[in-house]
């Protein structure tokens, strides 16, 4: 994505890299969380059961593990670091839209709530295995993990990164969105 696809060339919707991913992880954390307080007391009682029980068990486990070993492998490791060692430098008018950084990030908050709470229904009702509802929150929650990692790769380069919105790209194009840096001493606080 350029700075022409987000409407402007002064792309006014990057916002920190690691808030960022905190926020995500945060909101489907309470999404999620939220979502699975209503659903799993109406769920039905066969879905709980001996082997369905464990074999959800199983199935939330193995996703979450699979999930860590993309984002925290060697390779992953590598990728990302290879990402952010090519983030192009932001724009200097970046800095003129805190509050419409904050709305951004509060916004991403909401939609991966709302994501997370989606998939807990989708799991506790549509296809009976409540327990695997707790797999994407949980798998969003190591993106706090994450953006620690992220931060200190930022303090050990000297730089801020940032990325356009959750809510200007969406979801399913945030990964592939390019990263922006700028030097710490000119970075407002989100």
């Amino acid at each position: 994505m350029t700075m022409t696809e987000t409407g402007s060339t002064t792309a006014p919707h990057l916002v920190p890299l690691a808030a960022q991913a905190r926020h995500s992880g945060i909101g489907a954390a309470v999404g999620g969380a939220v979502a699975l307080a209503v659903l799993l007391p109406a769920a039905d009682s066969a879905d709980w059961q001996g082997t369905k029980a464990v074999g959800q068990l199983a199935l939330t486990a193995l996703l979450i593990a699979l999930w860590a070993y993309q984002q925290f492998g060697a390779r992953s490791r590598a990728r990302v670091a290879r990402d952010y060692a090519a983030a192009v430098p932001a724009p200097d008018t970046l800095w003129h839209d805190q509050t419409g950084r904050r709305k951004d990030l509060r916004r991403g908050t909401v939609v991966m709530g709302l994501v997370a709470a989606g998939w807990a229904l989708v799991c506790a009702d549509y296809v009976h295995l409540p327990l695997v509802g707790l797999a994407f929150p949980l798998m969003m929650l190591l993106g706090i993990l994450q953006a620690r990692q992220t931060t200190r790769w930022e303090r050990d380069y000297g730089v801020v990164l940032w990325k356009p919105a959750l809510t200007v790209v969406g979801p399913g194009a945030y990964g592939s969105a390019p990263c922006y840096s700028t030097r710490p001493e000119v970075t407002p606080q989100p």
